[in-house]
């Protein structure tokens, strides 16, 4: 979970400091997403690598398993464009909302907004996946709303409901993502999910080329190619990539809830560096609504069993007492 809070908090940073520097000559959230999202195409090669050199797999018996994502032999095409091109949706959205949110409102704002996707992952959770009804956990989805709520009224680290907006909408989409990939793939193995993530990068590539090329030629979003941050674009692209895997692998062998709150510890560290490095002023509304966020996440993480234990003391002790 450390490395997901890093990776995720690093990235928004990068990010945040690219829209901010450079901003004049160099403001194109969607091609920063499609550039991120190519570096996707590396994974199942590399993991076919590291599998051959560490586990002295063969590489047809790996990419045997690997090919079981997308169902049958006889099926698997079809299903890689209608499955892959579902989800590359979802990604798109979450991510240029997210990247975009970035240019109106600070990077603890957007993050701390984004971590509301773990109540929102409850809700779709009983929906989709058919998760055990909590009652209690009723109480998460309303305090993430209260904090999301008193997040916007700050005027130091938002100020913008444009970018608020954008924040709530990438949330949303993160966690239908997160939940619909649990259904669609259940508990995927490591290969599965590489081979996934590949096909996800090489169809972003193929399809998305032709919106990415329009809008720079169009002028809607800014790109002047010498003054284009290389480097802080590469570091970004390989955050994201190993933030993506993480994210991906762990819904797969866990549950969607775990991996948001992987996420949530990444508020802290996005905090303290708008702090130090960019002197911004914690405000009482920030504060407030950033603990109401971690407070909705902190009741996702009491376990079922839990609740039920309470439940059951509780009745025994009524009865005990009839």
């Amino acid at each position: 979970m450390l490395a997901v809070a890093l990776s995720w908090a690093l990235s928004t940073q990068f990010t945040k400091s690219i829209w901010v520097i450079n901003s004049k000559y160099f403001y194109a959230p969607y091609f920063m997403v499609w550039f991120n999202t190519n570096f996707m195409m590396a994974c199942y090669p590399v993991y076919l690598l590291f599998a051959k050199l560490f586990y002295h797999s063969s590489f047809t018996t790996i990419h045997e398993k690997a090919l079981l994502v997308y169902g049958e032999a006889n099926n698997r095409l079809r299903l890689y464009f209608i499955r892959t091109s579902l989800f590359l949706m979802f990604w798109l959205i979450a991510n240029y909302s997210y990247s975009q949110s970035l240019g109106h409102i600070s990077a603890s704002a957007t993050s701390s907004i984004m971590s509301s996707n773990t109540a929102m992952v409850v809700i779709f959770g009983w929906i989709i996946l058919n998760d055990q009804f909590i009652p209690f956990r009723l109480i998460s989805v309303a305090a993430a709303i209260i904090g999301v709520t008193v997040i916007s009224l700050d005027k130091e680290f938002v100020g913008s409901i444009f970018g608020i907006t954008l924040s709530v909408l990438s949330a949303l989409s993160a966690a239908l993502y997160k939940v619909l990939f649990k259904k669609v793939f259940g508990d995927a193995t490591i290969e599965q999910v590489s081979l996934f993530m590949s096909g996800l990068g090489l169809l972003n590539a193929s399809l998305n080329s032709l919106p990415m090329i329009v809008l720079l030629i169009n002028g809607i979003e800014t790109f002047t190619w010498f003054d284009v941050p290389w480097f802080s674009l590469f570091g970004v692209a390989f955050l994201s990539l190993w933030f993506n895997f993480l994210i991906n692998f762990g819904i797969a062998l866990l549950h969607p809830l775990v991996i948001s709150i992987g996420m949530l510890f990444g508020i802290p560290i996005s905090a303290a560096i708008d702090i130090i490095f960019r002197h911004m002023t914690a405000t009482y509304y920030f504060i407030i609504g950033a603990l109401l966020i971690l407070f909705s996440c902190i009741i996702v993480i009491v376990p079922a069993e839990l609740f039920h234990c309470s439940l059951k003391m509780k009745v025994k002790k009524d009865g005990n007492q009839n």
